[in-house]
């Protein structure tokens, strides 16, 4: 099939996508694939959950991304940019992220105190999350993390005490709980949502081309879907709001406001 500049976009241009909030991200698609550019004149719900899940098929079968993030910061314990790579196959998926900049910790507010025996009490700080590797597949989930713990020197000065320690974690295989990680990566890449949709009970076009949805589905909860999609980029979801029916439903994956979840 050759590709026509009518579907590039969907394959590459318009796969370089920014989060409007948290940090920005830099997505790059490392497999082509076959797509076809669809008008949204006649769009209907129906007719575009179908493509939604026509579309996250290509990319559930295989892909390799790669941006920017943030380990999330702790009390004392600032945030630290990463940079991260996931490749995805079938039901089996591997995440490496890795600390980009490692900053102190606020030594006061974190520090715990130890004896070694035979020594006088001392001071540390828990571990900081510097890169974590995350496995999950149909026989075997796992999370390799690496920390460095800070202490002061002589001068006063908070720095790394000895080198980076490792902390592995088993998980049931396809555990949900690594699941979300694989999830919040694909929704930054637009892709994903269909999963969690029971049904679009409406669709109209904005006037720029894109589809506003809305629709029933589940994320942790039951509730409602509000999505954007842009038919010209092989039906990439540009931006996506959950509304739980638990009003005050704690956060569960995108950046939460009041309750909701947006992507």
């Amino acid at each position: 099939m050759s590709y026509s500049e009518s579907t590039l976009p969907a394959i590459a241009r318009d796969c370089r996508r920014s989060q409007s909030r948290g940090p920005s991200s830099v997505i790059f698609l490392c497999f082509f694939a076959a797509t076809t550019a669809y008008g949204a004149g006649a769009a209907d719900a129906r007719d575009v959950l179908d493509k939604l899940r026509a579309f996250d098929a290509v990319y559930q079968a295989g892909f390799t991304a790669e941006g920017t993030g943030v380990f999330p910061g702790e009390p004392g314990i600032p945030a630290r940019p990463t940079e991260w790579k996931m490749t995805l196959d079938g039901d089996t998926f591997v995440l490496r992220e890795k600390a980009t900049e490692v900053p102190p910790p606020d030594y006061e507010k974190t520090r715990v105190a130890f004896r070694w025996p035979g020594r006088q009490l001392d001071y540390s700080v828990p571990g900081v999350l510097t890169r974590r590797t995350i496995f999950s597949g149909p026989q075997l989930c796992s999370s390799v993390g690496f920390d460095l713990t800070f202490r002061p020197d002589s001068e006063g000065r908070i720095t790394p005490s000895g080198g980076e320690k490792r902390h592995v974690q088993l998980y049931p295989p396809d555990s949900d709980a690594l699941g979300l990680f694989k999830m919040r990566i694909m929704f930054s890449l637009g892709r994903g949502y269909c999963r969690y949709i029971n049904e679009l009970e409406s669709v109209s076009q904005l006037e720029d081309g894109a589809i506003k949805c809305t629709g029933t589905g589940k994320w942790i909860w039951d509730g409602r879907w509000e999505l954007v999609v842009d038919p010209a980029a092989a039906y990439m979801v540009r931006s996506a709001k959950f509304l739980p029916e638990i009003p005050d439903a704690p956060p569960a994956g995108g950046n939460d406001f009041r309750g909701k979840m947006v992507w």
